[in-house]
């Protein structure tokens, strides 16, 4: 995606934590700040992203004690 989608936004995840995970939308998170990176010593702009609840959690979850993580839209497909 290349916009932020909707709060209540049925979406599909398809990045490195998992394939085909299905949720929805509960939070915006606009990018666009300038921010440092201390590893590459240099800065970039934030990317947008959107806080997910997902539908099942998938084997491996890395965010123990919430179903919700946010990736970034470049990484999601609205599915409604």
């Amino acid at each position: 995606m290349k916009t932020l989608p909707e709060i209540g936004s049925r979406v599909k995840y398809n990045g490195p934590l998992a394939a085909n995970l299905i949720g929805t939308v509960v939070k915006q998170f606009p990018g666009g700040d300038r921010c440092y990176d201390p590893e590459e010593m240099d800065y970039y702009i934030s990317p947008h992203s959107v806080s997910i609840k997902v539908d099942c959690i998938p084997e491996n979850w890395p965010y123990p004690g919430t179903d919700q993580f946010a990736p970034d839209i470049s990484e999601i497909e609205l599915l409604n």
